[in-house]
């Protein structure tokens, strides 16, 4: 089955990321439109649990999304903290 997520600019550089499932939010730098993704090694460390399964169809969709929007994605092979949810 095919999620379909919904990207929302929040304030104080954030992105929320919201789906029948559930949200999560990823890091949105402003100074030079950025969005930073865990890296696919290190999702289920630090995503919520629902969404384990799901990084290729969030960067999927935040990939259109940022191209729409003229938003960088990086990739953050580093991501150590848990991602917040709303």
């Amino acid at each position: 089955m095919q999620i379909s997520y919904e990207f929302v600019p929040h304030w104080k550089e954030k992105l929320v990321c919201k789906c029948a499932q559930g949200n999560f939010i990823l890091d949105y730098a402003m100074g030079s439109p950025t969005v930073y993704l865990p890296a696919k090694n290190r999702w289920e460390t630090v995503a919520p649990d629902w969404s384990h399964e799901h990084w290729e169809s969030i960067y999927t969709q935040l990939s259109d999304w940022c191209s729409k929007n003229k938003v960088a994605l990086a990739i953050d092979a580093y991501a150590e903290h848990k991602l917040e949810t709303e």
